[in-house]
């Protein structure tokens, strides 16, 4: 179980990656001009900001469950959903699954 968890870790990690390349990605394609240099720097760095202090492991106040949970599935939902927006749909519905199966395995192992 232990191997398990340490994997889903390193998928969480890989998700949280995601999850700002879809922030960007969507403001750098949806956008032109100044605007496309705001939402695609500027919303991936006001998501890590807020995700370092909320969720990040080593964080001294990051939130306890299920508060975390729900912080991280909002994020996770809306990057699926900003990559749809960009028209990337095997990407979002691919971002969804494994970000949904990640996170039931991280909530579970907690509770």
């Amino acid at each position: 179980m232990k191997t398990v968890l340490q994997f889903n870790l390193v998928v969480l990690f890989f998700m949280e990656l995601g999850m700002l390349t879809a922030l960007g990605y969507w403001g750098f394609h949806t956008h032109t001009g100044a605007p496309a240099w705001l939402w695609g720097i500027g919303l991936p760095l006001a998501v890590a900001f807020l995700w370092g202090i909320w969720a990040a492991p080593r964080s001294s106040r990051r939130l306890g469950m299920p508060y975390r949970a729900i912080f991280a599935t909002v994020l996770f939902g809306l990057a699926a959903f900003l990559w749809s927006r960009a028209g990337q749909e095997k990407y979002a519905i691919i971002f969804f699954i494994v970000s949904v199966i990640s996170m039931l395995t991280g909530y579970l192992s907690e509770s």
